[in-house]
């Protein structure tokens, strides 16, 4: 074997770990980053190189190997940091008290038959789990659990918790251990996956579409063959004025909305749909007809006993009056989908909306003093859920935020153009959560319609991580640059966004 290929490979392995840091590795265990540390040598990998000629270079299939395991339990490595160093902030960031009142429902709790205590954050809700139930527990007063919670917080905490590796730790502190289990995500679904590289096809194209691109025609085109057949056509035109509605594609037909549940008037309405920027669809709705029973026609049993010349009469009119219904029900249905596809729109285009008057309350809630540990986000949050009369909860507010944001990320893509968003029935709202059903396969999402080029889950969580920052970082300077502007001494942090 080369000696200065085993030194090279030696020493960028050592300068890369330390051997103290592999020893939180389990290197026999199981999984795509373990390999036993003989690997390293490439000899191992075949027997009969055991009296290799120092002259014998090693293969590059060997030096890959070894490269692609190194990095792999770099990664590895990295990623247990990362989880550590997220426990120790959780950790640390919670009042001991919380310790002392969970250890002490612990002691009350023993020898009662209950095997878990779990208490929902958000409602209130106190669970009690045994072997064969769960006793749920439920206030029945909000009022009074206010009184509860002032009491509760002037209650002394009789110890005091810490980590044993942290550095503010005291002598007497209860030792604590802290760890951060990270929840396993489900990859990117194949319906997703197949969503994002059609829009990846058709982005170059998106421009040929008319304002309102037209909708699927469920009776001959399925989902797939629909977005190829677009695709294929968009491509084979030049531009916008050469585009015409083939076989398997309805055109969308609006109204004006009339006498809205808000009471606006129809000039306001007018003047929206020419100003606003989401187009005519601030102001316009997909026309729908009423629903028309079957018709009443006489039965058979009567129809026989006519005589032959008024039976076939009655006949010819019954078959007739049957099949124009239900043709009109069909075609009703059609324009019922229509209806359907232009409140999908409509509902991406309430959550962008939504998006834009929650930054600019967030700007506004930064100008008044908050509480301690509490945030720009919580504080607007909780305006907001002031303002629906409870109807909202914190919950159902930041699921409308996270999609708001994928839409817009999405919607960037092409350059704010909405066509690229209304182009496929598939991109509803629920289809940004639950279809994409993490932060991660969002990135990956993101970037398959954006470049057609998968990346893997670090590199996704990276992104993730840098957007975040940087959409929290950018505010928060623009709302310090303005402070500054006017002399006003109130500076706030990205972290406060977050």
């Amino acid at each position: 074997m080369n000696k200065n290929f085993t030194k090279d490979v030696n020493d960028d392995y050592s300068s890369s770990l330390h051997q103290d840091e592999l020893s939180s590795y389990d290197l026999s265990s199981s999984g795509p980053s373990s390999f036993d540390l003989s690997s390293i040598d490439p000899s191992s990998s075949d027997p009969s190189s055991t009296n290799p000629s120092s002259s014998d270079p090693p293969s590059s299939c060997q030096s890959s190997t070894i490269k692609r395991k190194l990095n792999s339990l770099i990664n590895n490595r990295n990623k247990l940091r990362k989880t550590n160093t997220t426990a120790n902030l959780l950790a640390d960031s919670i009042d001991p008290q919380i310790f002392n009142l969970g250890f002490g429902i612990k002691a009350k709790l023993e020898d009662t038959g209950f095997t878990q205590f779990v208490l929902n954050i958000e409602t209130g809700v106190i669970s009690l789990l045994k072997t064969d139930g769960i006793l749920k527990i439920t206030n029945a007063s909000k009022t009074k659990m206010q009184v509860v919670k002032t009491g509760i917080s002037q209650i002394r905490t009789p110890y005091n918790f810490s980590r044993i590796d942290s550095n503010t730790r005291n002598l007497d502190d209860l030792k604590m251990k802290a760890e951060f289990l990270k929840k396993e995500t489900k990859p990117l679904s194949s319906s997703a996956t197949k969503v994002a590289f059609d829009l990846f096809k058709i982005l170059p194209h998106i421009k040929k579409l008319p304002n309102l691109p037209p909708i699927r025609d469920e009776n001959i085109l399925n989902n797939g063959q629909y977005r190829k057949k677009l695709w294929e056509y968009l491509n084979s035109i030049e531009d916008v004025s050469k585009f015409q509605f083939f076989n398997g594609t309805l055109k969308v037909e609006t109204k004006q909305i009339e006498n809205p549940l808000s009471g606006a008037p129809h000039q306001f309405v007018e003047k929206i749909i020419s100003s606003s920027e989401f187009g005519i669809l601030s102001g316009m709705q997909a026309s729908t007809e009423i629903m028309l029973s079957s018709p009443t026609v006489h039965t058979i049993s009567y129809l026989l006993t006519l005589e032959n010349g008024e039976r076939l009469t009655k006949r010819k009119e019954i078959i007739k009056n049957l099949s124009a219904h239900i043709w009109y029900s069909i075609d009703s249905q059609t324009k019922d989908r229509a209806s359907q596809d232009i409140a999908r729109r409509r509902l991406l285009r309430f959550h962008l909306i939504t998006l834009q008057s929650i930054r600019k309350l967030e700007m506004y809630c930064a100008l008044k003093p908050r509480k301690k540990h509490e945030t720009i986000k919580s504080k607007a949050v909780r305006k907001i859920i002031k303002r629906s009369n409870n109807k909202l909860t914190g919950k159902s507010l930041t699921l409308i935020i996270q999609r708001a944001h994928r839409i817009e990320r999405l919607l960037n893509l092409a350059e704010s153009d909405w066509r690229f968003l209304d182009v496929y029935e598939e991109l509803t709202p629920c289809f940004f959560t639950s279809t994409i059903n993490s932060c991660d396969n969002f990135e990956i999402f993101l970037e398959l319609a954006k470049s057609n080029t998968t990346i893997d889950s670090y590199d996704a969580e990276t992104r993730y991580k840098n957007w975040k920052k940087s959409e929290s970082t950018s505010r928060a300077e623009q709302f310090n640059n303005a402070c500054e502007q006017a002399g006003v001494n109130i500076r706030i942090s990205f972290e406060d966004l977050e």
